[in-house]
């Protein structure tokens, strides 16, 4: 089980009768189309790519290996990118649907910064990890975090947050903060970049985050053992 990286070029793109172009996105039993701008962009350069999301997987493993789609277009909402937590239904096995965690990089019209590529794969990958720490503490129901990021919220001594997610509230979204916070205290990728009111070197963000860690690291050496034995 490791992280997988796949490209759409403009040979992947798929057009309707509406005339509206899209990627088709996600897992094989859990795939959903993204509509695009046609105009030729640029890619993240795959090999920082693969080499920031494999120092994330190496740093802290998830329960599952993301599945990271590097688009040569750019999506009509104009983001970098984002994390979608979709669902196999099918693979029931008494304990809910399976979990099918999904990264998007999204193409731009100019070629992008090295600098960007290492700040977003270990933000969106910190999405990611904000489904692994709620569930590690015990706050994750029913595949959801909105308990965890209430008391994150208040732990974490935020007052004021997004009156809604979109344009002009991002930087107050908790779910964002999290995802930042992952970047700056785990992965420590491009930490002057901060782009947030609330304080960047908290401390219980630091401590919150330290301890996920350790439980990794106690994991993968578990792992290791067991691998000899």
């Amino acid at each position: 089980m490791r992280p997988e990286i796949i490209v759409r070029r403009e040979e992947d793109i798929v057009w309707d009768f509406n005339g509206k172009p899209s990627f088709r996105i996600g897992w094989p039993n859990s795939c959903w189309s993204r509509e695009i701008d046609p105009t030729p962009a640029y890619a993240h350069d795959f090999a920082l790519v693969e080499q920031e999301l494999f120092r994330c997987w190496n740093t802290f493993p998830l329960f599952q290996a993301p599945k990271l789609f590097l688009l040569h277009r750019e999506t009509i909402e104009r983001t970098n990118g984002y994390m979608q937590m979709d669902y196999d239904y099918d693979s029931n096995d008494g304990k809910g649907a399976y979990v099918l965690p999904t990264i998007v990089l999204i193409g731009k019209r100019i070629p992008l910064h090295p600098a960007m590529t290492r700040y977003l794969v270990s933000h969106e990958y910190g999405h990611i990890a904000e489904v692994d720490a709620a569930k590690s503490i015990g706050m994750l129901r029913d595949n959801q975090t909105e308990e965890f990021r209430q008391w994150y919220t208040k732990q974490r001594g935020i007052t004021e947050v997004a009156k809604y997610y979109g344009p002009g509230q991002w930087h107050k979204a908790i779910n964002e903060v999290i995802a930042n916070d992952f970047r700056v205290h785990v992965m420590n990728r491009e930490s002057e970049f901060w782009p947030h009111e609330v304080e960047r070197n908290n401390q219980f963000a630091k401590d919150f985050w330290s301890a996920r860690v350790i439980e990794k690291q106690e994991q993968i050496a578990k792992q290791a053992t067991a691998t000899k034995v």
